[in-house]
């Protein structure tokens, strides 16, 4: 077992065992929040992104004129 240490509610450092598959559920989870994020923030930039091209797109269009 690995030992992390932990503040307690008192104020004072404590230490808190967890098990090996412990752990490893605990890593498993935040990789799946972190890939989660990742997903998300890739898909509000694709968005950003067309939002962009579109703006640009009327802004030429005003600018020539309607052409």
């Amino acid at each position: 077992m690995r030992a992390l240490n932990t503040i307690l509610s008192n104020g004072k450092y404590g230490i808190l065992l967890l098990s090996e598959q412990e752990q490893t559920q605990q890593l498993i989870e935040e990789n799946l929040s972190l890939k989660l994020a990742l997903a998300e923030l890739a898909e509000k930039q694709e968005t950003e992104k067309l939002e962009l091209q579109m703006a640009l797109a009327e802004l030429a269009e005003i600018l020539l004129g309607g052409v």
